[in-house]
């Protein structure tokens, strides 16, 4: 993944006993570097409702050929 990618980000919010899965897409404007190593690695993105900070773990680059 790097700065300019088109990501798809795919949370898993947990209210009560339900589950709201939810899938939100943004472009990679910039790296979140933490200096403790236990955090997780986190991106930039700007989405439709503005610049949003995800895990990046969670965020899947959409493929060119889509």
């Amino acid at each position: 993944m790097q700065v300019g990618d088109l990501v798809i980000y795919r949370s898993l919010e947990h209210y009560g006993l339900g589950h709201t899965i939810g899938i939100v897409t943004g472009q990679v404007i910039n790296f979140v570097y933490s200096g403790n190593p236990k955090e997780f690695r986190k991106v930039k993105v700007f989405t439709a409702s503005g610049i949003e900070e995800w895990i990046a773990e969670y965020c899947e680059k959409i493929s060119a050929d889509r």
